[in-house]
């Protein structure tokens, strides 16, 4: 059995999960100025979006992706 981490912070959104929809909350409660704290249980972000697509898409410039969107 694992040990339990018990930490106290004041945060305004807790993002549980790094995947694709995490990173959108998380990045969007934060440009809306909320304070976020993300948990996530593995070394790095991606969760399922990184499992189903192969990785996150990304894209260099703002408007090619919306068009391809």
């Amino acid at each position: 059995m694992s040990k339990a981490l018990v930490s106290s912070r004041e945060t305004d959104v807790v993002v549980v999960g790094y995947g694709g929809a995490g990173a959108a909350a998380a990045i969007t409660a934060a440009d809306l100025g909320a304070k976020v704290l993300i948990v996530e249980k593995a070394g790095q972000g991606g969760g399922n979006t990184r499992r189903s697509a192969g990785s996150i898409r990304t894209f260099g410039a703002l408007e090619p992706a919306v068009e391809h969107i």
